[in-house]
């Protein structure tokens, strides 16, 4: 699943980019869309059924939706400082995450 993991490859890319915090998340947004949009297609391509996935997909575009709703409002409260310190440590999070799962499969 190493490949599903590009949300935070895209986050460590869009930081070195140095933009304030809204422009941040807006540029993120869209290459995460962007991203999404081009593996739908290609899944499609291949014959995925999302028929069966349907109840699932509207459910995901449901808490995203929500979830944007929050995030914006908590954008805004907050400073371009602690944005970043809290990126910082998600984004160590996930590395540390990914490590430990590569390590674990590696060593058995």
């Amino acid at each position: 699943m190493f490949l599903g993991a590009t949300g935070p490859f895209i986050a460590s890319y869009v930081k070195t980019l140095q933009l304030g915090r809204q422009a941040h998340v807006a540029t993120h947004s869209t290459l995460m869309t962007i991203q999404h949009i081009l593996k739908t297609v290609a899944f499609g391509f291949l014959g995925f059924a999302f028929g069966p996935w349907l109840p699932f997909v509207v459910g995901m575009i449901a808490f995203g939706f929500a979830g944007t709703v929050v995030g914006r409002q908590i954008l805004t409260r907050i400073t371009d400082n602690r944005f970043f310190y809290i990126l910082n440590g998600i984004l160590l999070l996930l590395a540390a995450r990914l490590i430990w799962t590569g390590l674990a499969g590696w060593l058995g």
